[in-house]
């Protein structure tokens, strides 16, 4: 649902991104720029004199990425796993698995 309000913000606005959307809604109404959740943050944005640089659903960013889609793509690249707890390190060696393929 966000990521439609997005583009439909971007669209309605004829922005191409995040940032020039800030801009462009700065003579939007208070009401108007509350009709769109992702207007109404960057009418905000500006009128508080900052820049958000954000690219929530850009296709190539991992965050959206199911936990076991990363464990995957980890055991895949035999990356090594680093645990921070209460101020100490703690390293395991290979994460490594042979159920899991991609």
């Amino acid at each position: 649902m966000m990521k439609l309000a997005y583009q439909k913000a971007l669209k309605d606005n004829e922005c191409s991104n995040l940032l020039v959307l800030q801009k462009e809604v700065e003579l939007l109404s208070w009401n108007k720029a509350g009709e769109n959740g992702t207007t109404f943050a960057c009418h905000l944005a500006n009128k508080l004199e900052i820049e958000v640089i954000w690219d929530p659903f850009n296709e190539y960013t991992i965050a959206p990425a199911p936990n076991i889609t990363l464990a995957a793509l980890y055991i895949k690249a035999g990356l090594q796993l680093q645990i921070k707890s209460r101020g100490s390190n703690y390293e395991s060696g290979v994460l490594q698995s042979t159920r899991i393929d991609l």
